[in-house]
């Protein structure tokens, strides 16, 4: 039999290009859509960090400061404010209710004269961190033309990297603030290692293997199941020793540790999350898809071998 070659012909006419201008279109608002969800996803990290270490901080030691002439706590979180307020607005943005938006981004009689000065109240602060990062958020969307060129900090680039000026900015800002914490004495709240519930066991034991269920699969390809603490004490499992995963076909061996750092990357580990529940996955890797599985599945645990 005759295969005969069939040679894709380029659109031709109006019609056709038409078609290409519509496709680029398309996939040109389908990337800026993606990167606006990821900027207000890195901006939403860097918010709930920053309110959740404020909240941590003692009134009194929001006038801590490392050395004379810096910036206080407070005023470190004063200044992230008001970049988050400005630096939307001066893109496009409609400005936040109630509140003058200078030219001049960097106004400092609006952030080192005004706000960080005379905000300095710890509820008063936390308040404006709270409304800066919601704005922020929020306005990132309405941001139109991201690869136009503009210069409002003096500088020509394109509105997208302003953008990403603004998230740098937080996170900037927020490693400072951790340092600032620590320089005060207060540890970081999510440094804390979380208070886990004790969850009762609903495996299937068979001599040295328990069997449980995956329930679920996170964002990162964790395999979060039904199994729980009790469940490894019947093994005879404890953190620092290693578990014996099998799902289908597919095994995988994972060290039992305090938090999912304790391997390094495309290590498989096992943890008890704050829920009570065994989470199982592979650092910087996804369980989900190395094992082929899904929520639903079973899953049985065992100790591993020496």
């Amino acid at each position: 039999m005759t295969m005969k070659r069939i040679a894709m012909r380029r659109p031709t006419g109006v019609l056709g290009i038409l078609c290409i201008c519509l496709s680029v279109g398309a996939l040109a608002e389908s990337s800026d859509e993606a990167f606006e969800q990821s900027l207000v996803g890195s901006l939403d990290i860097a918010g709930r960090k920053m309110i959740a270490l404020a909240e941590a901080t003692p009134a009194e030691q929001f006038s801590w400061r490392p050395a004379e002439g810096v910036r206080s706590i407070s005023q470190v979180y004063m200044h992230v404010v008001g970049n988050n307020f400005q630096i939307p607005a001066i893109l496009g943005a409609n400005p936040p209710d109630g509140m003058d938006i200078p030219e001049r981004p960097y106004d400092r009689r609006m952030q080192k004269k005004g706000w960080e000065e005379e905000i300095r109240d710890k509820p008063a602060v936390i308040d404006r961190l709270k409304r800066s990062f919601e704005y922020a958020a929020s306005a990132v969307p309405e941001i139109t033309d991201l690869d136009e060129i503009i210069a409002p900090l003096g500088f020509r680039d394109t509105k997208r990297n302003y953008l990403l000026l603004l998230v740098a900015h937080a996170h900037e800002h927020l490693g400072q603030s951790i340092a600032y914490a620590r320089g005060a004495g207060v540890v970081p709240p999510w440094s804390h290692a979380p208070e886990r519930t004790r969850a009762d066991s609903v495996a299937v034991f068979d001599g040295d293997s328990a069997r449980g269920a995956i329930v679920s699969i996170d964002r990162y390809g964790n395999l979060i199941t039904n199994l729980v603490e009790a469940d490894l004490e019947g093994l005879g499992v404890a953190v620092g020793d290693t578990l014996s995963v099998q799902v289908g076909e597919a095994t995988a061996e994972a060290f039992v540790g305090d938090t999912m750092m304790d391997v390094n990357d495309g290590e498989w580990f096992a943890v008890v999350n704050a829920t009570g529940t065994l989470t199982i996955g592979r650092s910087y890797d996804s369980a989900e898809a190395t094992m082929s599985c899904g929520a639903g599945e079973p899953i049985v645990i065992r100790a591993a071998k020496p």
